[in-house]
């Protein structure tokens, strides 16, 4: 007897949070008694994710199609959730959502979905997401990564039993050896330069433009801030670093697929999101050891404890943030105090385990109920 099949399906503009934890999941499933496999909708981030996921032994697949509109990719989809038997469909993300819903799949097999984020940046996302919220209503369960995602979830008209929680969790990426010496080498950063790290999207939610208000701000000059990330906001914030006259402080690097190596470079992270879940890159910064600075959205507050395993601002005060900045850079022994304890923090609760675990018993309970509706 087979072991039950699962599909891991996103429509992915790069290799975020949401990608990661797609991947940290699948290779728990598949240690835990299932064939988790992938499916990568077209998107920037298609062909890197299933690379990544080939890498590590598992089936992956990208699903492009080049048809204009949402409704032509459904008998397609269709066709290779059968010929793949396909036992339970796991979607991250509002265009798999949508998609599976179109085919009726949440009628033929068991579905579910995580919602990682929602962003509403202009009115198109903005009727995505209203969407997604009704189609959700016809999947099996919905996992918010957040309490507020899950509050949303339930506002929108989700049933209470539908919806649940599961934290994000993983399993470090260790650095390259050498790796503080060489990323600061390639970049230019002296060693007693402060290295401040940015890690995520270029886009309005992620407040980068409140980040280089902040930093123009700050009573010292020893620092040198660092991007890694793509988007639409990229030209907009290099402008703003010249309005500001601290570009010669900046560094925009695009998308690194060794972030493990800059956490290990940097001295400081900062995460000044308007919006979030709970990041992937968060977690990896209290994994490594790197003290914390963010604003407290999402999830992010019952992670971190402030001037416990680092500090917490409101989103979107510019001076609470310089601040926050200025107090971690003057102070290495509270840098210190708060990346060792942030460490402690991430290795009892965020594990990958802890994350597989939740999801290897709603899979089992989900899966047994479609069968029994199917008998």
């Amino acid at each position: 007897m087979r072991m039950p099949r699962a599909l891991q399906v996103i429509s992915t503009g790069g290799m975020y949070g949401a990608e990661r934890v797609l991947l940290e999941l699948s290779r728990y499933l598949n240690d835990n008694g299932w064939d988790s496999r992938v499916l990568a909708i077209d998107g920037a981030g298609a062909a890197p994710l299933v690379a990544a996921a080939r890498r590590m032994g598992m089936q992956a697949d990208l699903f492009s199609d080049q048809s204009t509109g949402i409704l032509a990719p459904s008998a397609k989809l269709t066709r290779f959730l059968d010929a793949q038997q396909i036992d339970l469909v796991h979607s991250h993300g509002y265009k798999p959502d949508i998609l599976l819903a179109l085919t009726g799949q949440p009628r033929r097999r068991a579905c579910i979905a995580t919602c990682h984020s929602w962003y509403s940046d202009n009115w198109k996302l903005r009727l995505y997401e209203k969407l997604d919220k009704r189609v959700l209503r016809s999947f099996a369960h919905v996992v918010g990564v957040s309490a507020e995602i899950e509050h949303s979830l339930l506002a929108a008209g989700l049933p209470r039993k539908l919806v649940s929680v599961v934290q994000n969790g993983l399993d470090p990426v260790l650095p390259a050896v050498g790796a503080r010496a060489a990323i600061r080498a390639q970049l230019g950063i002296a060693e007693d330069c402060h290295f401040i790290l940015r890690v995520g999207r270029l886009v309005e939610p992620k407040g980068n433009d409140i980040l280089l208000r902040a930093l123009a701000n700050l009573p010292m000059k020893n620092w040198h801030v660092v991007f890694l990330g793509e988007g639409a906001t990229q030209y907009s914030l290099e402008a703003e670093a010249d309005a500001l006259r601290i570009r010669g402080l900046t560094t925009f690097c695009g998308f690194q697929p060794n972030v493990a190596d800059y956490l290990a470079a940097a001295d400081l992270f900062v995460s000044p999101s308007l919006q979030e879940g709970l990041p992937m890159v968060l977690l990896e910064a209290m994994a490594a050891g790197l003290p914390v600075i963010s604003t407290s959205v999402g999830e992010i507050p019952s992670v971190m404890v402030n001037e416990r395993d680092g500090l917490l601002v409101n989103p979107g005060n510019t001076g609470q943030l310089r601040d926050a900045m200025a107090t971690a850079l003057s102070s290495p022994a509270d840098r210190l105090r708060w990346s060792t304890q942030a460490r402690a923090t991430f290795t009892a609760s965020f594990s990958r385990g802890a994350m597989g675990r939740s999801y290897g018993r709603l899979y089992d309970a989900v899966l047994r109920q479609s069968r029994d509706l199917m008998a």
